[in-house]
């Protein structure tokens, strides 16, 4: 990790230079590899806490499903930084791939889904598609053209969870 006097973005520099990555010298290249060294550590563990206007039966349920979702944006976000072309095109397969929750009918009252925002769903849609352009970054090997990829759809994962925690966007 970085030395105590040293700001994080000294350190991202001489990571990128001790590791003879060029063209990845600026904010989110850098915010990408801080999110890579705090994901070895007990940062790694931390989990989004469940909104109180979801019934404690129906947050087991989706705390399940995504604690298998933030694994794999975990392992997408090292696989990134580190430009594991391969293993970046697979876990963003994974994500691309996660079974989604139906939009709710309007006979659907009381189910999980019913009880989640109308964005959640359209956010929903918005990261597979993102995960599928950082499918086709890693396929090109281009880390500018992946840091990018990998930025639009963690803005998507950040909206997303503020839609999750915050249904009411007068709250948000």
């Amino acid at each position: 990790m970085c030395p105590r006097k040293t700001s994080a973005w000294t350190c991202c520099e001489e990571w990128c230079r001790k590791y003879k990555l060029t063209g990845l010298e600026d904010d989110v290249h850098y915010t990408l590899i801080l999110l890579a060294l705090f994901a070895t550590g007990k940062e790694a563990k931390k989990r989004l806490r469940s909104p109180n206007y979801i019934s404690p039966a129906m947050r087991v349920i989706l705390d399940n499903r995504m604690q298998h979702h933030g694994e794999a944006a975990m392992r997408l976000s090292m696989s990134v930084v580190l430009l594991d072309y391969a293993d970046a095109w697979k876990a963003a397969q994974g994500i691309s791939e996660q079974a989604t929750l139906a939009r709710p009918r309007p006979s659907e009252a009381d189910t999980l889904n019913a009880a989640l925002p109308p964005l959640f769903f359209d956010l929903q849609d918005e990261l597979r598609v993102h995960a599928d352009e950082l499918q086709k970054a890693a396929e090109q090997r281009d880390p500018k053209k992946l840091g990018a990829a990998y930025g639009r759809l963690t803005s998507t994962c950040v909206a997303c969870h503020a839609v999750y925690l915050q249904p009411d966007p007068t709250t948000r």
